[in-house]
Parts: structure tokens; C-alpha cells; sequence
């Protein structure tokens, strides 16, 4: 998982577990405060470039909170191979309870979304279990071939499994890619792995596509390991 939390943070912050749904951080995941008094740099530079100035263009009183804050709050580990989704919502928990100490946004690395408290507890704090698409952003940009779109996921890292990809999509068959990355989204974060290789059925979508697993944890399009969805017939 990794987290930035924007604010002015009290000194001791409580945590109530029950309030929270939250047993504290995670094993494997720390929290670490740059103040900007002793760090202004280091401050800026969180989320600065395309990540800021989004935010600037969709939510400008939430950037300007951002810009402002005196501190940040890091929240960054890898938890080992656990069994269940606890310490995803551990950190959902403790992350709530940052926005009632003084925090104003968080940002999710993973998945590169900004969130304001209201989205946080909407979104992500009050559904009562699991949504793995509100953890999990898809993203589409143009090829270099006209009228041909690139599909890809950002955030399957923090439930332990690949993201995925697929290109040269026509923008026809859009929605219906769309709808694939949701489901293996929900699929995948809930527990299940797809092999090497598996086929895709689905109604739609052209036959012959199969999954093929690559990339790796320092591949800046992901940060994360993926799954390219591709014509059985072009491998």
C-alpha cells in the first residue's frame, strides 16, 4: 500500500478500532511525516507535475488545501501474503481517522487518485465490505494507430495481483473493455488468479483473446506486474 495524507496533523492522534474498523497499521506498513517547515521540497514535491494540476483542474479548493498543508503523511509498505483483505481494511480504517486529525486529502499512489474526506468515507471507509473498484482506477489513452485506444488498470498492487492491460482497442468496443477490467478487477482482488494463457469468453468481445502475465513491480505504467489481454492468433 502507499498513501499520501495531506494536512495539519494533532500531535497524538487516537484511534478508536471500532469507530475506525481498524486494528492499527498493518505489519509491513509505516507512516512517516515530512512537516513542511522542515521539508518544504520534500512537500512540494508529492504528487507535483500532472497529479497536482489534475486536481488543480477538477476540485481547485481541495488542491488549494493540498498546496497549503503543513505536513504529509506517508502510509507505505507491503504486507505479506496475507490470507484476507484485513489489512486493507486496517488501512482504510487508520486512514479515516487521519481526515478526523487534521487531514484534508489523501492521495492513492497506486491507483492515482485524489480523495477529499467525503469520497473517502463514501467511497472507501463506508461501504460495509469490500469494493475493489473504488481502490482500482482505469485508464485509457490514444495509440498511435487513429480511432485506436490503449484500456489499462492502476491499483491491483494493493490486493496482491496483476493489473491489466489492452491495447489497440477501437473505441467502438470501449464500454465493453471497460466492463472486462471490472470484472477481472473484482474477480482478481477478491481472491481468484488467472493463469497464463486462460481465454476469454465473453460476450462482445472478439474470440481468441487469452491473457498473457508480464512486465514487473518497476514498470512505471503499472508500478505493479500485468496481465496484456492479446489475439491468441498474434502471439
Amino acid at each position: 500500500v502507499f498513501y499520501s495524507v495531506f494536512g495539519n496533523f494533532d500531535d497524538e492522534m487516537s484511534l478508536d478500532a471500532k469507530m475506525y474498523r481498524s486494528n492499527g497499521l498493518p505489519e509491513g506498513v509505516d507512516i512517516h511525516i515530512i512537516k513542511r517547515s522542515e521539508h518544504p521540497d520534500e512537500v512540494d514535491a508529492i504528487g507535483a507535475g500532472w497529479l497536482l494540476e489534475n486536481l488543480k483542474s477538477k476540485n481547485p479548493a481541495l488542491h488549494k488545501a493540498v498546496t497549503e498543508s503543513p505536513a504529509v503523511l506517508n502510509f507505505r509498505g507491503e504486507v505479506s501474503d496475507p490470507i484476507d483483505l484485513t489489512y486493507l481494511r486496517d488501512t482504510v480504517g487508520l486512514l479515516m481517522a487521519t481526515f478526523d486529525s487534521g487531514g484534508v486529502a489523501i492521495l492513492d499512489w497506486q491507483a492515482l487518485a485524489w480523495f477529499a474526506r467525503d469520497q473517502w468515507y463514501k467511497m472507501v471507509f463506508e461501504p460495509d465490505g469490500p469494493v475493489p473498484t473504488h481502490h482500482v482506477i482505469i485508464l485509457w489513452s490514444e495509440e498511435s494507430e487513429p480511432g485506436k485506444i490503449w484500456v489499462h488498470t492502476r491499483g491491483m498492487r494493493k490486493f496482491g495481483r496483476p493489473d491489466i492491460s489492452i491495447h489497440n482497442v477501437a473505441n467502438e468496443y470501449s464500454s465493453v473493455y471497460i466492463d472486462l477490467c471490472q470484472r477481472f478487477i473484482n474477480m482478481m482482488a477478491l481472491g481468484e488468479q488467472v493463469p497464463d494463457g486462460q481465454q476469454i469468453t465473453m460476450r462482445g468481445l472478439p474470440d481468441g483473446l487469452i491473457c498473457r502475465h508480464g512486465g514487473d513491480l518497476d514498470d512505471p505504467d503499472f508500478n505493479n506486474t500485468h496481465i496484456e489481454i492479446v489475439d491468441a492468433n498474434s502471439t
